[in-house]
């Protein structure tokens, strides 16, 4: 079985981060649900995640320690970037025009990819100590629920993974919210941790001139 470490620890982290920049795949604790990543702009390394999760050409997302690291995978909007600091640290993802950089096959060659800025400790600590943004898909197999404590998850992953980093049960317990902007406007593609009215809300309480409305 594949090693299991504290995340609370700093070898934790270190080794973890090192793993990320070796293409290594990890399991890893975040504010929503146990996420399966590695380096977002290796080709070899994305290419791993999808056997590991048993996925069919389906865009991943990406974690960010911060703005910076936001940048280097897509492009902020003014609109966007007024949503995310809002919401940002937490549970809300933002569907953007991807950089050059990543590998087609992370976003299933589409010109846009999701990005957020989770609200965990530890995943945030692996970003800044990796130097690097991290995949962040749900470390399940794909059609299978997803993983809010090491417990929950599968046994396939466990023995394939590199390490598996305990960060104890997640905050949310279920996923991030999935929002595309578009004009002003702001389209809900996933309804997950954070809710339609709670997106709502926090607009009209910051005055800001966007709309929010389900897709389809």
């Amino acid at each position: 079985m594949t090693r299991v470490l504290l995340g609370h620890e700093r070898s934790s982290i270190s080794t973890a981060a090192s793993l990320i920049r070796a293409n290594g795949t990890i399991i890893y604790p975040t504010d929503t649900v146990y996420g399966l990543g590695c380096n977002p702009f290796s080709e070899t390394a994305v290419r791993r995640v999808f056997e590991l999760k048993r996925r069919e050409a389906k865009p991943m997302p990406v974690l960010c320690a911060d703005i910076d690291q936001v940048s280097a995978v897509a492009y902020l909007t003014e609109d966007a970037m007024k949503l995310a600091a809002l919401f940002w640290p937490g549970p809300l993802s933002i569907v953007l025009r991807k950089r050059e950089g990543l590998p087609p096959l992370l976003t299933s060659h589409r010109d846009e990819v999701a990005v957020r800025i989770p609200a965990n400790v530890v995943a945030l600590e692996l970003m800044r100590t990796s130097g690097s943004p991290i995949v962040g898909t749900s470390a399940n197999i794909s059609g299978e629920e997803a993983a809010t404590k090491i417990d929950e998850l599968p046994n396939e992953l466990l023995m394939n993974v590199d390490l598996v980093v305990d960060g104890g049960p997640t905050l949310y317990k279920k996923s991030s919210t999935v929002v595309r902007m578009v004009g002003g406007e702001i389209v809900v593609l996933r309804e997950g941790a954070v809710s339609v009215e709670q997106l709502i809300s926090r607009i009209e309480e910051a005055r800001l001139d966007l709309s929010v409305r389900r897709y389809g």
